[in-house]
């Protein structure tokens, strides 16, 4: 059991492993810096698909690494803003939570608890507070009214596109993945 746990903690990323991380972590860059899919009350990003795959994968070690360098490469190569740690340390935590409940064995519940979890604490919570800190016009509970509306859209929208991928694409990729992990 202990040597499970280590593991957990402790990848070995092997050449293979660190190119994936590093064309996961282009992906949320892109993504993230990508137009969003404007709805009604809400705007649709793709970039926790990079971060969620990572998490499937490398646990919460390589989902943290994509994520949190995703923020700061985002932030360097595309926002017209400057770099603020807190959202780097929020986008790790989004990490961290794909990354422990999606490592491996993802099901429906994992998903929906991973994506509520990260919609509720991360963006409804803690996004909110940072911006509230960067921008003199918003109140954190002004915020937190409008943010909520966006959290109740985008929770099934998230879980609905991580059931997919992990139904299609991760099926597809699993084969490349036990070739390299002999």
């Amino acid at each position: 059991i202990f040597m499970k746990i280590s593991n957990f903690f402790r990848p070995k990323f092997q050449t293979f492993d660190v190119v994936f991380l590093a064309l996961l972590l282009a992906f949320n860059v892109i993504f993230t810096a990508f137009p969003p899919i404007n709805l009604p009350i809400a705007q649709l990003t793709f970039g926790f698909i990079p971060i969620a795959i990572a998490g499937y994968y490398y646990g919460p070690i390589g989902s943290v690494i994509v994520a949190a360098l995703g923020d700061v490469f985002g932030t360097l190569i595309v926002s017209t803003g400057p770099l603020f740690l807190g959202f780097t340390l929020s986008a790790a935590i989004t990490g961290l939570i794909f990354g422990f409940l999606l490592y491996q064995k993802p099901n429906i519940l994992k998903i929906s608890v991973a994506v509520v979890l990260n919609q509720l604490l991360v963006t409804l919570l803690i996004n909110s507070y940072l911006i509230s800190i960067v921008s003199s016009k918003a109140t954190f509970l002004g915020l937190m009214a409008t943010r909520s509306i966006q959290c109740a859209v985008m929770i099934p929208l998230q879980i609905i596109v991580l059931i997919f991928i992990t139904r299609v694409v991760i099926g597809k990729l699993a084969p490349m993945f036990k070739k390299n992990h002999k």
